[in-house]
């Protein structure tokens, strides 16, 4: 089970590396359909034959669209790799669990007789202790508890399935690529190469950063960047900073001065990602009229319709007058 958890590392490894290739040839048949297209436009400007450039325009298009269906295809499979890790790995740690399980029911089947033996002996029963506080827990309840939670944290980590979430953090890269690098390695479902780039583009729209040092954090939810709090620092870029009143000395510039975010406006739409439901419970049956405990009034009377006819049935006074 290692062996297949580390063969799905690799698998991930694969094909982080291979989307990464996937579009640096997508941007070079983009070029050079480009280029393609301004030549064909070109001889058509001077009436000269375009058969050829129309040919090489529509192979070079196809070629960029079967370069993007292999980047799906990449992508596809590289989630198919972060599955088979995460199967991998909860199989691994219900092995563990079966192997806790084993050995508590190993003791557990010699403890009744030695208990027995020791209750002849001093005559009281002897009940071994599962909390700390009242005396050393028996290795058999340590076993068993460690076999339930192994169990849980397989049945857990199966359930959350893919993460959708994560962040990247890198310092001192002289370009975006090393980025890309990182989060496509990430076993998450994160953003696409394309997309890394196209934020990084869209943080230093005026090509600014050249090749300075910088530093990247990136925040990924659902699959897609968070443009507010994801962002780039250029220390080469910081301002000069204010001057101290107490040393008359420059200071160094906040963070904030050359730390650097895309538009709000460029952020792309989230995308859906099927929430996963807790299994519904079956519905509880509906409850039984309460019994009539009875009582002594009738229902007229309890209603109120009985009220003159009750008092009408008494004696009336008679009044008396002193002389």
């Amino acid at each position: 089970m290692f062996a297949n958890k580390e063969r799905a590392a690799a698998e991930i490894e694969k094909y982080a590396a291979r989307e990464i290739e996937l579009i640096s040839q997508k941007q070079a048949k983009l070029a050079e359909a480009a280029a393609a297209e301004d030549s064909a436009g070109n001889a058509f400007l001077d009436n000269e034959n375009v058969n050829d450039h129309l040919d090489r325009v529509v192979r070079l298009q196809a070629e960029a669209r079967m370069v993007e269906g292999s980047i799906r295809s990449c992508r596809a499979r590289r989630l198919a790799a972060i599955e088979a890790k995460i199967a991998a790995e909860a199989a691994g740690i219900r092995n563990r669990a079966k192997e806790a399980r084993t050995g508590y029911e190993r003791i557990a089947s010699k403890t009744p007789k030695h208990l027995k033996a020791l209750k002849e002996l001093e005559g009281v029963e002897f009940v071994p202790a599962s909390n700390p506080l009242f005396g050393a827990v028996p290795q058999s309840s340590r076993l068993a508890a460690l076999a339930n939670s192994l169990e849980e944290k397989a049945l857990d980590l199966e359930a959350a399935g893919v993460p959708h979430h994560g962040t990247a953090h890198m310092d001192d890269a002289t370009g975006s690529m090393p980025l890309v690098e990182a989060i496509l390695r990430d076993p998450s479902d994160g953003p696409s190469a394309s997309e890394i780039l196209a934020w990084a583009v869209a943080v230093d729209k005026d090509s600014r950063f050249g090749n300075l040092p910088r530093s990247f954090r990136v925040t990924w939810r659902d699959g897609v960047i968070d443009y507010q709090e994801s962002f780039i620092t250029v220390p080469a870029l910081a301002p000069p900073g204010p001057t101290s009143i107490y040393t008359n000395q420059q200071l160094p510039a906040p963070v904030s001065d050359y730390t650097f975010r895309a538009p709000a406006s460029l952020q792309p739409p989230p995308k859906y990602v099927k929430p996963l439901l807790p299994p519904e419970s079956p519905a509880a049956p509906p409850a039984d009229p309460p019994t009539p405990t009875g009582g002594t009034l009738t229902v007229n009377q309890y209603l109120g319709y009985d009220h003159g006819r009750r008092w009408e049935a008494e004696e009336p006074k008679q009044e008396t007058v002193q002389l």
